[in-house]
């Protein structure tokens, strides 16, 4: 998701950085900012914020962090938001909703290729369990919780969420790896319905690896 290149770079009060003659200060290979200088990368989106609504009003959610480890195939990052993080009450079965808004947290181009709004009696549930330190070589355990309304799921791993996008490296309710440099490490675990009736439900856990 990125935007034009290209643009001014801005100064106090969002205005443009201008030059002599009123044009825009350009640095190497003709790119904005101080003379000499690289261009700036263009802004990248890292949080949005959705917005309903519906005949009561506005109902907001507050900025939530896109995760870009769990970009897919397509380059495409799936964001689940459940209604409970509206800060304000929100029960659309007796609602219509009129509008729905998504705002990120610079100006940038995004596009959106599926919106879904899904009624869940019992979501799936993803719990990976506690951070933990460990030691290089040895074997690690992990173990996903249950169900809670024991219906089956599949249970996918990436255990360095931190080298790119989810990358599913072992599958199944109980894992077990070895990691084998020292440092930190973002273990990832997907839970999915295999009929893709349920919404995917995401967890992490942190291993800190040791000599």
């Amino acid at each position: 998701m990125m935007g034009p290149e290209g643009m001014p770079m801005m100064g106090p009060e969002g205005m443009p950085m201008m030059g002599l003659g009123g044009m825009p200060m350009m640095g190497a290979e003709g790119a904005p900012g101080m003379k000499g200088q690289a261009k700036a990368p263009p802004p990248r989106i890292s949080k949005l914020r959705l917005i309903m609504l519906t005949p009561d009003g506005h109902f907001a959610t507050p900025p939530i962090p896109l995760d870009f480890t769990m970009v897919d195939k397509d380059k495409w990052v799936e964001l689940v938001v459940p209604l409970d993080k509206f800060k304000a009450s929100l029960d659309l079965r007796s609602k219509t909703v009129e509008k729905i808004a998504l705002c990120g947290d610079v100006e940038e181009h995004f596009w959106l290729g599926e919106l879904k709004l899904v009624e869940e009696d019992e979501p799936l549930y993803a719990d990976a369990g506690k951070d933990r330190t460990v030691k290089v070589g040895e074997d690690v355990k992990f173990h996903a919780a249950d169900q809670r309304g024991n219906f089956p799921a599949r249970y996918l791993w990436d255990f360095d969420a931190l080298d790119g996008p989810f990358e599913e490296e072992d599958i199944g309710q109980d894992v077990t790896w070895k990691f084998p440099e020292a440092g930190f490490y973002t273990v990832t675990l997907r839970v999915e319905d295999p009929e893709g009736k349920r919404v995917p439900q995401v967890d992490k856990v942190l291993v800190n690896v040791k000599e």
